[in-house]
């Protein structure tokens, strides 16, 4: 780059105030953001709603605010739990994924302290 040039990148490199880095994973936004739209407090983002659920076996899983956000489990990350989480473009597959790694009904009411 000739001095010239490299003297007009130095002084549009100071007229920026801020980067912003957008990253393409809508699972971190649900969980960070996506709940806040879905009172209808925050209309501005383009987030959860009344009425969107996610479906296992026939059975409905509408989405709903946590009363806390300490889980009993930790969802996989690895990249099959991923492929099954996207199911294709459809995120359809989010209880599906959480109902492989989650212990089975049986052990949960064994292992519950009386």
């Amino acid at each position: 780059m000739d001095p010239q040039h490299s003297e007009q990148a130095d002084a549009n490199l100071a007229k920026i105030g801020h980067v912003v880095v957008m990253m393409l994973e809508n699972r971190s936004f649900d969980h960070m953001l996506g709940y806040l739209s879905l009172t209808g407090r925050r209309t501005d983002i383009d987030g959860l709603r009344p009425g969107f659920a996610n479906q296992y076996q026939g059975r409905d899983y509408p989405v709903h605010h946590l009363g806390t956000t300490a889980l009993e489990m930790d969802p996989d990350r690895s990249s099959a739990a991923i492929d099954q989480q996207v199911a294709g473009g459809s995120m359809g597959g989010f209880v599906a994924s959480a109902a492989a790694t989650w212990p089975s009904a049986a052990s949960r009411t064994a292992t519950r302290p009386a």
